[in-house]
């Protein structure tokens, strides 16, 4: 890449300048296609996430009914 530069007539600032906007070109495909494959990981998030939470909200229901039939006293 460096020769071909240099056989266009590029100049030495006008190659580092090139070669940066080239490296954030690519940096920049790469970001867009990890951030494309995450979309797709976490688009069916709640699929797993839901089974959970509900879960978690009837244990958390049971607990406060089983506290309080066998008097569970606050004592602060």
């Amino acid at each position: 890449l460096d020769i071909q530069m240099k056989n266009q007539g590029m100049s030495g600032k006008q190659a580092r300048k090139f070669m940066r906007t080239f490296k954030s070109k690519i940096t920049l495909t790469r970001r867009i296609s990890q951030l494309t494959t995450m979309q797709k990981l976490f688009r069916y998030w709640h699929v797993a996430h839901l089974p959970f939470a509900m879960t978690m909200f009837v244990i958390m229901l049971i607990h406060i009914a089983v506290a309080i039939l066998f008097g569970y006293v606050w004592i602060f």
